[in-house]
């Protein structure tokens, strides 16, 4: 028999070491241990307990994980809701004339509804975790305190499977092995349920890297009967229905990228589902999804209030479109670019627009292009642009066309004027600005003629060092100003923040009143 459980109830004590100084660690009770992992059952406690006060640590904002140090996935241990970065932040912006930076922490436990995790270790002792800072070496963490439970319980199951079925983990110097990484990623969409109790009953999809070129390797029916085994085990008939999917993506490239190109479908449904931002959004496995979905929707509906209601709006950076559509949808906007590098993302985005609300007359296009390349021909016609770049920032080109927009008239194009698409031979630059999906409205919108551009930047960072610069890029000869800026806390426990920003073009205006030039009355 299998056993699902969630990971155990944990209490909290001080443990005495010579070293590291005192922290704080968690006692089980050895047969819950024993069941929720079979790997540390045999572990024997090394420690002295010694009794403390509760008050002695807040346990609501400490980390209180067994794999922390060991493991590089956090950072911080203490204060989760203050990470250290938040006060130069705040230094930072207190300088741009913001002084009242606002900082959301949301969960700081159970919060990441996405995992790319390592499968190492060998058949009969699988480790299923992230590299150790600085090497390869694969650290096993069963009890994340980050992970939304049920991607413990997925792991734990998965665990259970390559053991039981000889599946061999992958060795990275021999480049031999079966299973190399699994992605877990959780939706939190169930209607027939109440809203309180849809995010701890997520369904969890499950994506198994196999190290082989397709379905014809000798290896596959050992992949089949892996996903039957977690099916059977989690699946809709089981006693616990835990899954929502199962996937293989198909790699043997002997670089660090997790995934390669090929997908397939082994059991479940196709569509994954989530509601953000006020839409209903469906993500596919290879689509980049937010991990912190709950501080994510905050962000966006911070994000919407900024945006002025029929914008033509440019979403650079795009992705799947959440961010776009969700703004289009609740902003009520006339049109709506999303320009995005990523091929794999066009699927998705495809089935997010058709949920899109039908009451909603918006011009919706979807392209798949580098937005680097001749960047003010994305720029022109619209009223506001969202980027949102990977963590290294803005590419340099199109900071540059920001820059030149920023002191130009809606009539008056900059000296880097946009080439002529009648007289444009280059036929990759053609395809670029051949929309890959569109969504015509009833009052259609050429924007390709629209001589406006935009009057708001809405930056949203992942990265705080890169913003830094990009900010002060902007900002330099009052080319933008800055308006607004919140920051967000998306993985507590890291030095990492999320930074949403508000950008107006030009100088920021004198708000200093008038003297209206009337004599007070005696």
């Amino acid at each position: 028999m299998i056993l699902l459980l969630r990971p155990p109830l944990l209490v909290t004590a001080r443990l005495a070491f010579s070293h590291p100084p005192y922290r704080p660690q968690k006692v089980e009770a050895k047969g819950v241990l024993a069941a929720s992992c079979p790997s540390l059952a045999h572990q024997k406690p090394s420690f002295n307990l010694e009794s403390v006060s509760s008050s002695s640590f807040t346990a609501a904002t400490a980390l209180q994980c067994l794999h922390f140090q060991s493991c590089s996935g956090c950072s911080q241990e203490w204060d989760l809701d203050q990470p250290h970065v938040v006060t130069e932040a705040r230094k930072f912006f207190q300088e741009l004339g913001i002084s009242d930076l606002n900082f959301e922490s949301g969960m700081l436990g159970e919060w990441r509804c996405r995992a790319k995790l390592a499968v190492r270790g060998t058949s009969e002792r699988p480790l299923i975790g992230l590299y150790e800072e600085g090497t390869h070496n694969v650290v096993d963490i069963p009890l994340c305190r980050a992970h939304h439970p049920n991607i413990n319980v997925a792991v734990n199951l998965l665990k259970q499977g390559i053991s039981a079925l000889n599946i061999q983990p992958y060795d990275e110097d021999l480049g031999t092995g079966e299973l190399r990484y699994v992605q877990i990623a959780v939706t939190t969409y169930n209607t027939s349920l109440p809203a309180a109790e849809r995010y701890q009953n997520g369904k969890v999809q499950v994506s198994l890297v196999w190290n082989s070129r397709n379905e014809q390797s000798e290896s596959y029916k050992k992949l089949n009967a892996l996903a039957e085994f977690l099916w059977r085990n989690a699946g809709p008939r089981s006693n616990s229905h835990l899954f929502h999917s199962i996937w293989v993506n198909f790699q043997t490239s002997s670089s660090n990228v997790i995934f390669g190109n090929r997908w397939r479908l082994l059991l479940g449904e196709r569509d994954f589902w989530e509601h953000i931002g006020g839409i209903d959004v469906c993500l596919d496995p290879s689509s980049f999804g937010q991990a912190n979905t709950q501080a994510f929707n905050s962000l966006l509906r911070k994000l919407q209030k900024y945006v002025p209601y029929g914008s033509s709006v440019v979403d650079l950076y795009a992705g799947a479109g959440v961010i776009g559509l969700s703004v289009a949808a609740t902003r009520k906007c006339r049109s709506l670019r999303c320009v995005e590098i990523n091929k794999e993302s066009k699927l998705s985005f495809e089935k997010s627009l058709s949920r899109f609300p039908k009451h909603i007359d918006c011009n919706v296009h979807w392209h798949n292009t580098d937005a680097s390349i001749e960047p003010l021909h994305w720029l022109k016609g619209s009223n506001v642009v969202i980027v949102d770049p990977p963590r290294k920032g803005v590419e340099q080109s199109l900071l540059d066309a920001l820059r030149a927009i920023s002191k130009c008239k809606d009539s008056k194009v900059p000296k880097s004027s946009i080439i002529n698409e009648k007289e444009e031979k280059r036929p990759w630059i053609l395809r670029a600005r051949k929309a890959t999906v569109h969504v015509e409205s009833k009052t259609s919108i050429n924007w390709a003629k629209d001589q406006t551009w935009p009057e708001f930047i809405i930056y949203v960072s992942c990265g705080w060092e890169s913003f830094k610069e990009n900010c002060q890029y902007l900002l330099f000869n009052n080319a933008w100003h800055l308006e607004k800026a919140h920051a967000f806390n998306f993985f507590p426990g890291t030095e990492s923040i999320e930074i949403l920003a508000l950008f107006k073009r030009g100088p920021r205006a004198n708000h200093t009143k008038k003297k209206s030039g009337k004599k007070k009355k005696p």
